[in-house]
C-alpha cells in the first residue's frame, strides 16, 4: 500500500514539473479558491457571530411604523409599551450616533451610546461591546445596584482612558425634605406612600456618600477619572471643574 502511494506521489510530481504551465494554473486556481472561501467565511462569521450577551437568541429590536416604513420609537410610545408589555421580560430604549470633540490640535469624532435604563444592566455584562483603546466617558447617576470595582473594571478594560461622571439632582445628593410623600412610578404607574424623617435622610446621606467614595476609589484603582456633577450647575462652572479634575482639556 505504501509503495502504491509513493508511486502515485512520484508520478504526480514528475507530471507537474514536466508541465509548468498547468502547474502554475492549478496552484493559482487553488489559491483563489481558498482565498475566496476564507473571505466569505470571515464575512459570514462577522455577520452571524453571536452577540456578547447571555441568551442572544432572545434579544429582539422593536420599531414603530410610519406610513409603512420602520421608524424610531417616540418616548411616549416606549413608556406605554414598557408598561403594558406581557411578551418581553424587559424593555429598554437606546440610541447611538457620533459627535465631534474639538481640541487644541484637531477635532476628533467620538461615538456615543445613550440608554434610558437607569440600571444600565448592559454595563454589568462580562463582555461589553466597546472598541479597544477607545476614549470612554460614562455619564450616569449610578444609583443602581452594582459592585463599583467590578463595574469600573469592566468599563476600563482594554480602553485608552475612562471618565466617570456622576450626574444627580441636588435633592438626590443632599435631600432635606421631611414628612409624608406619595411616590409614583412614571413607567409602571404604581404609587406608594413614603414617610421621610430625620433618621431616613441621615441614613440616605451616609449611603450616598459611601457610593461616591466607592466609585472614586474604584476609578483610582482602574486609572480612571471620577467626578460628581449636580444637575442645574452652570455649564461654564461645570466645565472648569471637569478640566480641573483632568476629565476635560482646558480650552
Amino acid at each position: 500500500m505504501r509503495g502504491v502511494i509513493r508511486q502515485n506521489i512520484t508520478f504526480s510530481l514528475r507530471t507537474l514539473f514536466k508541465h509548468p504551465g498547468f502547474t502554475l494554473t492549478a496552484v493559482l486556481t487553488l489559491a483563489l479558491g481558498i482565498g475566496a472561501t476564507t473571505a466569505i467565511f470571515s464575512v459570514v462569521y462577522a455577520v452571524f457571530e453571536p452577540m456578547p450577551y447571555p441568551k442572544p437568541d432572545q434579544l429582539v429590536m422593536v420599531w414603530s411604523r410610519i406610513h409603512g416604513e420602520r421608524n424610531s420609537v417616540a418616548p411616549g410610545d416606549y413608556l406605554e409599551w414598557k408598561r403594558r408589555s406581557t411578551s418581553f421580560s424587559d424593555m429598554n430604549a437606546w440610541g447611538g450616533g457620533s459627535f465631534n470633540v474639538a481640541t487644541r490640535e484637531r477635532p476628533e469624532q467620538i461615538e456615543r451610546f445613550l440608554s434610558c435604563d437607569a440600571r444600565l444592566s448592559a454595563l454589568e455584562e462580562p463582555h461589553l461591546p466597546l472598541r479597544r483603546r477607545s476614549l470612554r466617558v460614562v455619564v450616569s447617576d449610578f444609583l443602581f445596584p452594582h459592585d463599583a470595582d467590578v463595574l469600573v473594571g469592566r468599563l476600563a478594560r482594554d480602553g485608552a482612558s475612562l471618565a466617570l461622571i456622576q450626574l444627580t439632582l441636588p435633592e438626590e445628593a443632599d435631600p432635606s425634605v421631611e414628612g409624608g410623600r406619595r411616590m409614583q412610578d412614571v413607567e409602571g404607574h404604581g404609587e406608594f406612600d413614603l414617610v421621610i424623617d430625620e433618621r431616613a435622610v441621615r441614613d440616605y446621606r451616609e449611603r450616598f456618600g459611601r457610593l461616591r467614595l466607592g466609585l472614586a476609589r474604584a476609578a483610582r484603582r482602574a486609572g480612571a477619572s471620577f467626578y460628581h456633577v449636580l444637575a442645574g450647575t452652570p455649564l461654564r462652572q461645570t466645565a472648569k471643574a471637569l478640566a480641573a479634575a483632568g476629565i476635560l482639556e482646558s480650552l
